[in-house]
């Protein structure tokens, strides 16, 4: 393990540590780090906050940095902040919102104390291999691979914890030792990366300039992504058969989205004025399952419409008549029926889809109806643990047609079983992949 690897995205603040992360601006950079480092008095989390001229910031050069603005969820008590820089510095961390888990092994970098005035060399600077100890409601704990002395943890509050492996992935922010000075038995204590989303939300509610968000590892690229697509239930008589299937439709996004380069972040940036809703703050775009159920909606719409040249144009095109929405509830996408049929999205023809993901696939619609194209729906009932749609019914003069995705997927490849069992994975496949075509077409032509 290099140690140059975090080095030079760990920052100082005052008596304690930070780490520089990168969200989707060119303006500015936030630095995620403890809150009672930049306390008054830093035994106490509920105390006032040093002002911001007060906050002696510096980098791995012993440069300064500017901040700009202190941001913290003054709802929470967490042991968490985020500072805002007055420009863009560089950094090499990408967020991972994975929870760190039983016996993963983690990096716990900072500086501590004892070095922080040595000159600006390697050895002021320490990262420490740890691995998952206890999770609590809000934190977890975090014990040593090795002993490691107590005055190499003081003054790395606000250190980054990092996956142990390749590339720099944050995992969480160290806000503490275990124990006492005296009772220090190894550990620290660390706040999931997750829980700083929640400070640029609550700031964002009462904003009408918003903050910038930071995107998670797995939106750098939508191979990361693919462990989420197309997820099927078990119960093929040919289960290997099934996973071949799903193979060869991720197969046929690889080749589209890798061979232009596209990736979740460039779809963002560049089709965000697509993607965003006029009625809500849309934070789902942010969220992996979104980017997956997108992945999907990528190989379905290039089977359907077979595009001579696939590039950022022809996907606009499909978010012009294919709208993927990602309801992340522990409720189906039904509790959000209105919000969808009586509010506008913007540049969405008046034709098109409405493709809808639910965070719960194990809550399956039920259609009263055989067909799942154009629907008119007008009463949802909740009927034990399913949500029945009633009063399903064909309307060719319906504008917007509403389609729940894992149905779509489930009618066209698993409700098609025994047709798609007929043919041999390996000399079949192009009949496969055009009865598969022919199954989405149904639903999917305008």
């Amino acid at each position: 393990m290099n140690q140059d690897q975090y080095f030079e995205n760990i920052v100082t603040i005052n008596g304690g540590s930070g780490v520089i992360v990168n969200s989707l601006t060119s303006d500015y950079s936030y630095i995620y780090t403890a809150k009672h480092v930049i306390c008054i008095d830093n035994e106490d989390i509920h105390s006032d906050l040093l002002p911001i001229r007060d906050l002696i910031v510096r980098d791995y050069n012993n440069e300064p940095i500017e901040i700009l603005e202190i941001l913290v969820n003054s709802s929470n008590s967490l042991d968490i902040a985020i500072l805002r820089t007055s420009k863009q510095i560089n950094s090499d961390v990408v967020i991972s919102r994975k929870i760190i888990s039983s016996s993963e092994k983690v990096r716990f970098c900072g500086y501590p104390g004892r070095s922080r005035d040595a000159p600006v060399i390697l050895n002021r600077y320490r990262n420490h291999s740890y691995e998952f100890d206890v999770k609590y409601t809000e934190h977890i704990k975090l014990k040593t691979s090795m002993n490691i002395e107590f005055s190499w943890i003081v003054g790395m509050s606000g250190g980054g914890v990092f996956t142990d492996g390749d590339g720099v992935v944050l995992r969480a922010i160290e806000t503490k030792y275990s124990g006492s000075k005296n009772e220090y038995d190894g550990c620290v204590v660390a706040v999931n990366i997750n829980k700083f989303d929640d400070i640029i939300h609550h700031i964002n509610e009462s904003r009408s300039e918003k903050l910038s968000i930071v995107l998670p590892v797995e939106l750098q690229s939508f191979q990361t992504l693919e462990n989420l697509a197309f997820k099927f239930s078990d119960g093929w008589d040919q289960p290997a058969l099934l996973n071949s299937i799903r193979k060869l439709l991720i197969c046929i996004g690889q080749t589209k989205v890798t061979a232009i380069g596209i990736t979740p972040i460039t779809v963002k940036e560049e089709l965000e004025h697509i993607l965003e809703c006029e009625f809500y703050e849309n934070f789902e775009v942010n969220e992996p399952k979104y980017w997956a159920a997108f992945f999907e909606l990528i190989v379905i719409s290039v089977m359907v419409d077979e595009p001579e040249t696939f590039d950022k144009t022809y996907l606009s095109n499909i978010l012009n008549k294919r709208r993927i929405i990602y309801i992340n509830s522990n409720k189906t996408w039904q509790k959000h029926l209105l919000s969808i049929l009586d509010n506008e999205y913007i540049n969405h023809d008046e034709n098109g889809f409405f493709i809808v993901k639910t965070n719960s696939p194990s809550q399956r619609v039920k259609y009263n109806s055989g067909a799942i194209s154009h629907m008119y729906i007008n009463q949802v009932t909740n009927s034990g643990d399913d949500y029945n749609i009633d009063n399903v019914q064909n309307n060719k003069n319906l504008k917007k047609t509403l389609i729940d995705l894992d149905a779509l997927n489930n009618k066209c490849i698993y409700d098609q079983q025994e047709e798609l069992e007929s043919f041999n994975i390996v000399t079949g496949s192009e009949h496969i992949k055009d009865k598969i075509k022919s199954n989405y077409s149904k639903y999917l032509i305008i």
